[in-house]
Order: structure tokens, then sequence, then C-alpha cells
């Protein structure tokens, strides 16, 4: 009688369930979602700052209040930052804030030196920075300014001599920013997520693939102890998860950048 004894049984059982181990960790482990998120929404941030850059530049009367004076559609001089909030396990929820504006605000021409005073050549030589000025133009507040030290204020106001109006008490500015910002980022900001064009700005950057090639990195290669198994190997689950933990790490700084 001949007798054989084979690990093949043990070998195929091993090898599935590295391959199955690589899968959830390159896919479903809170780390996998976790490094997935985090890549997401920086280009997410970056795919939004740059639409509205866009979007601002061909319509500036809606969405010049979210850019510093003067720089609408410019980077470096926005006004609005993504925020990402946890919903769920390996979810995530996006909203946004809106930063205070550092610049002093323009002098209106007709308040300024090339419109002085006929009479006694004066004009206004200062501002102020209108520290909320994104928060309060998209929310289409009301802005109450009120004069100091007695003095008056000087005020654009088209039904006066020269067009401007002046008042030693609080004026209120009505609809600040021109009436098309009230609301313009927000509604900026929803289209773009809820229209499935930030889905498919991802796709477009290749990001998508990502769990998929860090699987495709670490499930084929096949860890020593599986490709050299003796006829007396045995299946250890615990030590095979082991090894697919550690590939799917190894694989995950090669796709995702450091952890």
């Amino acid at each position: 009688m001949i007798r054989l004894e084979s690990n093949i049984q043990a070998a195929v059982t091993g090898t599935l369930h590295y391959e199955l181990a690589c899968m959830y960790e390159s896919v479903e482990s809170k780390k996998a979602m976790a490094a997935f998120n985090d890549g997401a929404f920086r280009r997410f941030n970056t795919g939004f700052g740059e639409y509205l850059d866009a979007k601002a530049r061909t319509n500036p009367k809606a969405l010049h209040h979210v850019y510093e004076w003067n720089s609408v559609g410019v980077k470096t001089q926005r006004l609005f930052r993504l925020i990402r909030t946890k919903a769920g396990p390996g979810g995530m929820r996006f909203t946004y804030d809106f930063l205070n504006s550092k610049r002093v605000a323009p002098i209106d021409p007709v308040l300024g030196p090339k419109n002085p005073n006929p009479i006694t050549g004066k004009f206004v030589r200062k501002s102020a920075i209108f520290k909320n000025k994104a928060f309060t133009m998209e929310e289409g507040r009301d802005v109450h300014v009120q004069p100091k030290n007695g003095r008056y204020i000087a005020f654009v106001s088209p039904s006066q001599p020269r067009g401007i109006g002046f008042s030693s008490k609080q004026i209120t500015v009505r609809n600040p920013g021109g009436k098309e910002v009230k609301y313009a980022f927000a509604k900026s900001f929803q289209g773009w997520f809820s229209s499935g064009a930030a889905t498919k700005y991802l796709k477009t950057t290749g990001f998508m693939d990502k769990p998929g090639q860090v699987y495709k990195r670490s499930g084929t290669k096949l860890p020593t102890s599986l490709r050299k198994a003796s006829i007396k190997a045995q299946f250890n689950k615990g030590a095979i998860e082991s090894q697919a933990k550690a590939a799917v790490a190894a694989a995950m700084v090669e796709e995702y950048g450091r952890l």
C-alpha cells in the first residue's frame, strides 16, 4: 500500500483566508476607511476650491464676498474653508466655515480723492476692516455703523448732492455686498456636492481606485509561509491575519503616503 500525505487543503484554505483578510484590511477596516477619508477630503477640498474660484471669476457679483477685497477668485485670498465631521462608522460629512477678513475695506470712489468737496477739498481718507464680511454678506444681514467721538459718517447716497450723505447718528447698510451675494456660497456648495460633481472629480483624480490598488499590492504577494509550506504545515488563522495586516499597512504607505 502506498500512502500519500499532502498539505494542499491547509495551503488553499490559508491562501484564501489571507486574501480575504487583505481585502478587509484594504477596504473595510477602520484604518483603511480613515486613510481613504483623509485622502478624499483633501481632494474634495482642492476640487471645490478650484470650482468656486472659477465660478467667482465669472460671477463676481454673487461671490466676491468670500474673498478678500479686490481678490475675487484668488486661491490665497479665500475667506472660506471646508470642514469635515464624522458621520457614523467610516463616514464623513462636509460643511464650511467663513474666515475673518484682514484687509481694510476699500473706499468707494464717490467718497475718495477723485471726488473731493469742491469747497473744502476734503474727502474720505480712512476706512476700516470689515472682519465678518463673508458671513454677514452671505446671510444678507444689515450692517449698523456707529460714528465715533461725535464725528460724522460719510456714505454713498445717490439722492444727496454729489452722491454723498453725512450722519452724526448710526446708519444702517442693507444688503451689504449687493442682493446677489445672499446664500450664493451655500447654493454653490450644496450644488457641487449634491449634483455628483464632487464624486466625478474624485474619480478623475484616480483616488477611487486606491483601496483596490492597496489590495492588489498586498493580496497578490503571498507570505513565504504559504508559498513554501511543508507537508506538515498547518493553517494558523492568527498568524495569517497578522501577515495580512502588515502587508496592507506597507501597501497603504505606498498608495496613501505616510499614515
